[in-house]
């Protein structure tokens, strides 16, 4: 039965993993003491303003959607209207030319 794909995987992190593979270094960087007082003193939480004003905005949105639906709603209409409008005409015309 042939080897299972987890099996093939050990063989090939085992064949990288050898002793006369090169040790790659990384560089250390410079701890700033700036950078871990900002992040021990930053909060989770949002200003109240900038939360409604995210609300605000998300009922605006819905607004224009809802235009912007209507709009497509009606324009559709108009042409389903026309299209029925310029059938039946062409039946009416072809009955009378051809009687």
């Amino acid at each position: 039965m042939g080897r299972s794909r987890l099996e093939k995987f050990k063989d090939y992190r085992n064949s990288i993993l050898t002793e006369d593979v090169p040790v790659l270094e990384t560089t250390k960087s410079e701890k700033n003491p700036k950078n871990s007082n900002q992040k021990s003193q930053t909060t989770s939480t949002l200003p109240m303003d900038q939360v409604m004003q995210a609300l605000d905005q998300n009922e605006n949105d819905e607004v224009f959607l809802k235009a912007n639906r209507r709009k497509k709603r009606i324009l559709y209409t108009i042409l389903i209207i026309l299209g029925v409008a310029v059938v039946a005409a062409i039946v009416v015309i072809g009955i009378i030319l051809f009687k």
